[in-house]
């Protein structure tokens, strides 16, 4: 449908609401995700580990995640879009082969290739396909 701006805001507040926080409205004017940030102290791998949660960091599931990633890729939002590219990125490949693709495809319809390389690199070094079929 395209209503990549849209999908973003659901996404957050979706995620406040499922995490009991929907008061939390003071967030809907961040034009940023920064109640999602991981803080910088946590391992260069990317993962939020269950109590280390600090105020203001709330988790967000990958799945969530790559989705943010997606419509803010297509938004053109390119710094936020990394920042969240790079936490799903840094999952096992394996495992989200899926998330990998549609992250590199949203990149490359952007045209945004030196972003999309990387990705193509990761599965051509564990043998995936961009779709997410493993070859031998």
């Amino acid at each position: 449908m395209n209503e990549y701006q849209r999908a973003i805001d659901t996404i957050r507040k979706g995620c406040r609401w499922l995490q009991g926080r929907v008061a939390q409205k003071f967030w809907d004017v961040c034009d940023d995700d920064r109640e999602y940030d991981l803080p910088h102290e946590e391992g260069s791998d990317g993962v939020q580990r269950a109590g280390n949660v600090q105020p203001g960091y709330y988790p967000l599931d990958i799945n969530a995640r790559h989705r943010l990633t997606v419509a803010q890729i297509k938004i053109g939002d390119a710094e936020e879009a990394k920042m969240h590219a790079n936490i799903v990125l840094a999952q096992d490949v394996l495992d989200y082969a899926a998330l990998f693709g549609e992250i590199e495809d949203a990149y490359y319809e952007l045209e945004m290739y030196a972003d999309a390389g990387p990705i193509y690199e990761t599965f051509g070094a564990h043998h995936i396909l961009p779709f997410g079929c493993i070859f031998l």
